[in-house]
C-alpha cells in the first residue's frame, strides 16, 4: 500500500472549486490529507489547485434571475457613486451619483456639463450652455438676464459646486441641496438677475424675465432646497430637438 502523502491545497482553493458545500470541502481536505493517491494523480490535482488560486473569483449567481427587487424603506443611506436605496420621504428610489449628488428617482432630472466659466460654479448657479466639450459635454457659464443673453440657451441649476474647466451636473428640473434662501420666503418665484450672473431676485427684470426656481424652504444654517420649475420661454421639445427654428 501506498504510504500517505500531502496535498498543498487550502481551504479556499477547495471553495473556489466546490463552492459553499463545507461537508464535501472537508471530505476532500481529508481524501487529500491521506490515500493510495499516485505522484501523477497529486501533480494533475496540484495544477488544478494553482490554476484555480489564479482564476478570477466568479459570482456565485453569475446568471440570476430576479423577480423583482425589495428594498428596506427605513434603511440609513449613505451617498456613494453606484449605490441605490429608498427614500422614505419622496417615496421612490435614490441613486448615489458623483459629487455626493443623490438622484431621487422620478423627481430629478440631470444634464453633465462642464465648467468654461474661467470661476468655480457654486451650488445653486443658473447656467447657460456655451459649447460642446471634445468629449460631447455641454460647456456651461452663469447666465445674466440683462437682455444680452438668450434664455433658449440656459441649462439647468449646479447641483454641487463644479471645479475651473471640471465636469459635475446641473439640475434640469428637481430640489438642489446647498442653497442658502435665507434672502427669500417660502414660495418666492426666483428669476434670473440682471447684474449677478448665475444669481437670483425675486422681481422680474425689465430686460428680460426668465423664471427659475420656486423656494420651497427658508433656511441659511440647513441651506434648505428649492424646485426648479418648468421655464415657459424654452422651445417645445418638437422644435428643441429636430434642430429647426420655431414657428
Amino acid at each position: 500500500m501506498a504510504r500517505p502523502r500531502t496535498l498543498s491545497l487550502t481551504r479556499d482553493q477547495l471553495h473556489r472549486f466546490i463552492g459553499d458545500d463545507f461537508e464535501t470541502i472537508k471530505q476532500f481536505e481529508r481524501l487529500f490529507a491521506v490515500g493510495d493517491t499516485t505522484p501523477d494523480e497529486l501533480a494533475v490535482v496540484q495544477a488544478l489547485a494553482d490554476a484555480l488560486a489564479l482564476a478570477p473569483v466568479q459570482s456565485p449567481l453569475p446568471n440570476a434571475v430576479a423577480d423583482y427587487l425589495e428594498f428596506r424603506r427605513f434603511a440609513p443611506f449613505v451617498p456613494m457613486a453606484g449605490r441605490m436605496g429608498w427614500n422614505p420621504a419622496y417615496d421612490t428610489l435614490q441613486l448615489g451619483m458623483l459629487q455626493n449628488v443623490v438622484q431621487r428617482v422620478g423627481f430629478e432630472t440631470y444634464a453633465q456639463v462642464q465648467n468654461a466659466s474661467g470661476a468655480v460654479l457654486p451650488a445653486g448657479a443658473f447656467v447657460r450652455f456655451t459649447g460642446i466639450t471634445a468629449g460631447n459635454i455641454l460647456d456651461v457659464a452663469p447666465f445674466t438676464a440683462d437682455g444680452t443673453q438668450s434664455p433658449l440657451a440656459t441649462v439647468g441649476v449646479i447641483s454641487k459646486a463644479i471645479g475651473i474647466g471640471a465636469q459635475g451636473y446641473a439640475t434640469v428640473y428637481g430640489t438642489v441641496a446647498g442653497i442658502d434662501t435665507s434672502a427669500f420666503a417660502s414660495g418666492d418665484i426666483l428669476y434670473a438677475s440682471a447684474t449677478v450672473p448665475g444669481g437670483y431676485v425675486t422681481t422680474p427684470p425689465a430686460a428680460l424675465a426668465v423664471p427659475v426656481a420656486v423656494v420651497l424652504l427658508v433656511s441659511a444654517s440647513e441651506r434648505q432646497p428649492y424646485q426648479p420649475p418648468r421655464r415657459p420661454h424654452r422651445p417645445p421639445a418638437r422644435c428643441r430637438y429636430r434642430h429647426r427654428s420655431c414657428p
